[in-house]
């Protein structure tokens, strides 16, 4: 458990250090140099929590560890900067020389490096207060910088200056809100100002890096509060106020509202990239739930789909997503414009269009949104029940494997082709038409009517 005073002189934690990494330190002390555990690991055992990453901070160079470390597995990650991973037990545990760094040229990494031997030097170079925190191998904290009282007070806080610590590495901004998302935590007011402040230094920054630690900030449980924490810094990661401006939405007080309601939305629904990426979207809808009419117009349908998909594909563009989570986004971009108040045939035509797994995943989000009052009011109209009227439908479509695809059609473009009907558009024409026709009745999957159905419909196609 978190202590509950923070005292640097004997503050001393029961952590259960793995054997692999007390080993590590056990092995440098016994050469002679000094070796802390410092970071991350240091601040989730003070918050009662598991570490997932191990990284130590020594006084020995790197050929100082590689001799310690010559029994082990031993991969030379940075070796300029002085770190090495020591592979042990299925730890991968980073070990770095006490260091300085100049100036950031490339927003990135540091231009040089200084090896030292003091810890509080190294300290001193780190992002946030804590982060900055060092234990020793029987448990005993060092803290320079107040890292374990902004611990207490669940605050981020940089080390230093922080317009000069964003200077060096702009992607520290989206670091902070990362970790505000994961770890629940405050920002500090000086450091919030600074990163509205040095915000568009993030275009300095590789899509790869933005986009692992937006991932991880949009997938953690405090996301709602930090979207709307950091609306400025996020939208203008997107560009959105240039997108904003090229639709009829010219209010910044229903711009506010619309994105406080977005933020929520993506907070209430299942934790997936792709799912929670896809709920952002609906940033569009949100300006017609917060906007001064009474009535919602075909006129404003258009603009929010309109809308909805230009912010989609902006946001993938400048994330660089991969081909899965694309296809997937868009799917839910475009999904969210469709009514849901239709048969069993629309549910099937939208299985066909989009798959099960899609269908089944909107109408689940939507239940979600639905709970939690922030299902935009277009959507299902004036019909409170039309969410699990749709869910229960997609269901029963789904239980009774329904085809839904050319691929489960009862028949191929072989069997087409045996009708005499040479390779071509008229083979695909054919088999779109029986796959319609399944969709308006799934009895009708049998491969003896579809033939009869196919040869039927083989010279209106040929002929019309």
């Amino acid at each position: 458990m978190m202590p509950a005073q923070s005292n640097k002189k004997d503050l001393k934690l029961n952590a259960n250090i793995p054997v692999p990494v007390k080993t590590c330190l056990r092995l440098l002390l016994q050469a002679g140099f000094e070796a802390w555990l410092v970071g991350g690991c240091v601040r989730d055992f003070l918050m009662g929590r598991d570490p997932k990453d191990y990284d130590i901070a020594t006084s020995a160079r790197a050929e100082d560890m590689k001799n310690v470390f010559a029994d082990y597995r031993v991969i030379e990650t940075g070796l300029v900067y002085g770190t090495l991973t020591i592979i042990s037990d299925g730890y991968d545990i980073e070990i770095t020389t006490f260091r300085t760094e100049s100036s950031y040229e490339d927003s990135r990494h540091p231009s040089s490096v200084t090896f030292v031997f003091s810890l509080s030097e190294d300290l001193l170079r780190r992002d946030f207060t804590m982060n900055a925190l060092a234990m020793d191998i029987e448990g005993l904290v060092v803290d320079e910088v107040g890292g374990v009282n902004d611990i207490l007070a669940r605050k981020i806080r940089v080390v230093g200056e922080a317009q000069e610590r964003f200077e060096e590495d702009p992607l520290r901004i989206m670091r902070a809100l990362r970790f505000a998302s994961e770890l629940e935590f405050d920002i500090d007011i000086a450091t919030l100002s600074a990163m509205k402040l040095m915000h568009s230094r993030l275009s300095d920054i590789s899509s790869e890096r933005i986009h692992t630690e937006f991932e991880k900030m949009l997938c953690a449980s405090g996301v709602s509060r930090v979207m709307i924490l950091g609306q400025e810094i996020i939208q203008n990661l997107f560009s959105a106020q240039e997108i904003l401006r090229n639709y009829r939405y010219p209010s910044e007080d229903i711009a506010q509202k619309a994105w406080s309601l977005a933020a929520r939305a993506v907070g209430s629904v299942r934790c997936d990239f792709s799912v929670r990426l896809g709920v952002l979207s609906l940033m569009a809808d949100y300006f017609i739930e917060c906007s001064d009419s009474s009535s919602v117009i075909t006129s404003d349908i258009a603009e929010a789909d309109k809308l909805r998909g230009a912010l989609t594909i902006n946001i993938l563009s400048k994330l660089k997503c991969g081909r899965n989570v694309k296809k997937d986004v868009l799917s839910y971009a475009d999904i969210f414009g469709v009514n849901l108040l239709g048969n069993d045939y629309y549910f099937r035509t939208l299985i066909n269009r989009h798959g099960e797994k899609i269908l089944v995943e909107f109408v689940g989000i939507l239940k979600k949104l639905a709970e939690a009052e922030l299902l935009p009011s277009r959507i299902v109209g004036d019909k409170p029940d039309t969410v699990r009227s749709a869910l229960a439908m997609v269901d029963e479509i789904v239980a009774r494997g329904d085809c839904c695809s050319l691929s489960c059609l009862a028949v191929n473009g072989e069997d087409i082709m045996n009708l005499g009907v040479p390779r071509g558009k008229v083979i695909a024409e054919v088999l779109a038409r029986c796959l319609d026709r399944v969709l308006k009745n799934p009895g009708e999957n049998r491969r003896d009517r579809l033939i009869e159905f196919a040869k039927s419909q083989i010279d209106m196609i040929k002929y019309r």
